[in-house]
């Protein structure tokens, strides 16, 4: 009888031991992953020349799913660390509708701030805006603007210094933006206005999605009215996928420019940022110009190889940037494509 109750007390130990185990099991908080959410980031070449078109491209996934509703902020630097374009851009065909900080009132105006689309060379640009925070919590917020000429040029990068804005408050302000002087093209001119939370380079992100203000630049103070304001919405976006571009000019810095990005989706953040240099594509002679001497060497090695006398390796620009052992008449295209360009 002894044995058989030390066995059943050993046995009633071990059912005691199994069910402390579990218990503890299950009382043992569960772990799950993370939410995720990634930016990514690329240029469509990865060398440009002056006056080439740059298209700026990535995706924002959450938990990598795409995101159809989200705002990507881009912030380009040029080689000499000067504001070079700020944009907005959406990762697909759902515009956000829960935007913390947003504009109110935007458009160019005269110096009364009464809006104005027509502007006289020699005369000047005003920007008329307002900002409110929609938020039940205060936001540090910048303004950056930029300015892009009728052939999509960036002219003009600008930003109001960082303001705290308390719930329900809004910020009003009336500012000379640009001076329209004699050498600006004639036609119609875009603004694109930005809610930041900081520089991208500092890891800000957007508020709200971009706006667009245009205007029409003459020869006299004739001209038609343009819309006053319109949401940058694309047709063609994809789910998940952001996209921008601009034109470089033909007379502009060389060097690398640096492109930061950055996205906030379901209370997290996300950055990115790369480079891409800029050379002068058809500067035979190396003088930071593309002009006739760069012509005259070409036609000094055209139809010629590599192992030819005449060979000259800087005339081999096409297809761009690595060539193709042989300068003929779409080397010539293409320096004429940038004929012209000259570094600042």
């Amino acid at each position: 009888m002894k044995r058989i109750f030390r066995a059943s007390k050993n046995n009633l130990f071990s059912q005691c031991a199994v069910i402390i185990i579990l218990t503890a099991l299950m009382l043992q908080p569960k772990t799950c992953a993370a939410a995720s959410l990634k930016l990514t980031l690329s240029t469509e070449n990865e060398i440009y020349g002056l006056s080439d078109t740059v298209v700026i491209s990535g995706s924002l996934t959450f938990n990598n799913i795409p995101v159809a509703d989200g705002l990507v902020g881009i912030e380009v630097m040029d080689p000499s660390n000067a504001h070079f374009t700020f944009r907005t851009a959406q990762t697909g065909s759902i515009t956000p509708t829960n935007c913390p900080v947003n504009f109110t009132q935007f458009y160019p105006s005269d110096s009364n701030g009464n809006p104005k689309y027509t502007f006289k060379k020699g005369s000047n640009l005003w920007i008329f805006y307002t900002a409110e925070n929609h938020d039940s919590v205060s936001h540090q917020v910048i303004l950056p603007i930029s300015i892009y000429n009728p052939d999509s040029i960036p002219i003009y990068a600008t930003f109001q210094s960082a303001t705290t804005l308390e719930p329900g408050s809004s910020l009003t302000l009336l500012f000379l933006a640009l001076p329209i002087s004699t050498d600006l093209k004639v036609g119609t001119y875009k603004i694109y206005a930005n809610a930041y939370s900081d520089f991208l380079k500092n890891f800000g992100y957007p508020y709200c999605p971009e706006q667009i203000a245009t205007f029409t630049v003459t020869s006299s103070t004739s001209g038609s009215s343009m819309d006053l304001q319109e949401l940058s919405i694309q047709s063609f976006l994809i789910n998940g996928i952001y996209t921008s571009s601009f034109k470089l000019p033909k007379v502009g810095r060389i060097g690398t420019y640096t492109i930061y990005v950055g996205s906030r989706y379901q209370n997290q953040n996300a950055f990115s940022s790369m480079g891409f240099p800029v050379v002068l594509i058809g500067d035979i002679n190396d003088d930071e110009m593309v002009e006739m001497m760069d012509f005259f060497l070409m036609s000094i090695s055209y139809n010629s190889r590599p192992g030819d006398p005449n060979w000259n390796e800087k005339c081999d620009i096409y297809p761009w940037p690595l060539g193709d052992d042989y300068i003929e008449l779409m080397d010539f295209w293409l320096i004429s494509l940038h004929y012209g360009d000259h570094a600042l």
